[in-house]
């Protein structure tokens, strides 16, 4: 019965909240539709969860709590119109985008509320005076490049190819960073070619590997366009371990790859690992509520949530309040892990490695 009431209460906030006598507003602007719309729809989810939960508890400090939505259509300025418009309907905070690009956006349009994003992992977000105002839960892309470059040495990698979406701050951060480290542990990077994300054939691109030695393929790519050149790539014979980090993690990717032995050889850096009973529980839960396996982007945004409305629980009751407690935060325990956040506003946490072995995902490290 429980779980009835509670999908009852995620499916009421698909449509806003029940004319509640008190709310508190929190915003979400994500990628709910374009080219990574899987990637917002499954940061919104886990909110959404994370939202009924607390509201069939009797809500924050009595309060019921209501989702106001953005849709960046997967565009950076419409990132940032949907920060100012979220912040003008009074949301305590706003939790996303998922992508760096669009934070980056949302940023420079200068709300001055707590900004929490579950995934955006650029360095070099919240340089400057919008830093104030911007956290993030998940690690950076130096820190994932870097804990890749260790875990392949680890795995007995030695020399690897780099394949770099040419478009993508994303993709270039992290194979640079992923490049030092492996390099640094005495590993050789054998070359590097550029794709483009809107290329649908890659075979060109893919038999020209063909002239260097090598034994892993490093791919920091979106799962949509990554996937299909992996596919290509076992098609045309190619058998090499494929490297990527936290993008790959997605329900859709077996999808595009649709044969469990194509997916075998794959690893990558992740927020958090599937084993455990308290990610088993959580995704009883969303599965049941939302009708899917959610990954790690339902996950951070679920705990995006739950530290951002603990913190107003807490007795934060301005924006300056909130952001004070969550530049506190110690150790705040999630469903993706434990963090806590440096004085960067940067999440400190453990780089997980997940390898896909006969379809099924499994934590190395």
């Amino acid at each position: 019965m429980r779980w009835c009431a509670l999908t009852a209460a995620v499916l009421i906030l698909f449509g806003g909240c029940a004319a509640p006598k008190e709310e508190l507003r929190i915003g979400v602007v994500a990628e709910l539709s374009g080219p990574l719309s899987a990637y917002g729809r499954a940061c919104l989810d886990g909110v959404r969860l994370a939202v009924a939960e607390w509201n069939e508890n009797g809500g924050v400090r009595g309060k019921t709590v209501c989702i106001r939505t953005a849709d960046t259509r997967s565009q950076s300025g419409e990132a940032a119109l949907g920060a100012l418009r979220l912040q003008s309907e009074g949301v305590c905070g706003i939790i996303g985008p998922t992508t760096s690009t669009g934070v980056k956006a949302a940023l420079a349009a200068g709300p001055d509320i707590p900004l929490i994003s579950p995934t955006a992992t650029a360095d070099s977000i919240g340089e400057g005076d919008s830093g104030d105002w911007f956290f993030r839960i998940c690690y950076t892309d130096s820190a994932q490049g870097s804990a890749m470059g260790e875990y392949a040495r680890r795995l007995g990698f030695c020399r690897a190819v780099l394949l770099v979406d040419s478009g993508s701050d994303y993709s270039r951060g992290i194979s640079r960073a992923f490049a030092r480290s492996f390099q640094a542990g005495g590993g050789r990077i054998a070359g590097t070619e550029y794709y483009t994300a809107t290329d649908a054939d890659f075979t060109a691109l893919l038999t020209g590997l063909s002239r260097y030695q090598y034994d892993c393929i490093y791919l920091p790519g979106y799962y949509a366009e990554a996937g299909l050149l992996i596919r290509q790539a076992r098609q045309l014979g190619i058998d090499a371990a494929f490297l990527s980090g936290d993008a790959f993690d997605s329900p859709f990717l077996s999808r595009i790859i649709p044969d469990p032995a194509q997916l075998d050889g794959i690893y990558y850096t992740n927020h958090c690992a599937p084993e455990g009973e308290e990610t088993a529980s959580f995704a009883r839960r969303f599965e049941t509520a939302f009708g899917y396996v959610p990954g790690a982007y339902a996950i951070l945004g679920y705990d995006a949530a739950n530290w951002l409305l603990s913190a107003v629980e807490e007795g934060g009751q301005t924006p300056g309040a909130i952001r004070d407690l969550l530049e506190k935060s110690r150790e705040f325990r999630g469903v993706g892990g434990s963090f806590s956040i440096d004085g960067e506003h940067n999440a400190k946490k453990q780089v997980r490695l997940i390898r896909i072995c006969r379809g099924e995902r499994e934590t190395v490290i």
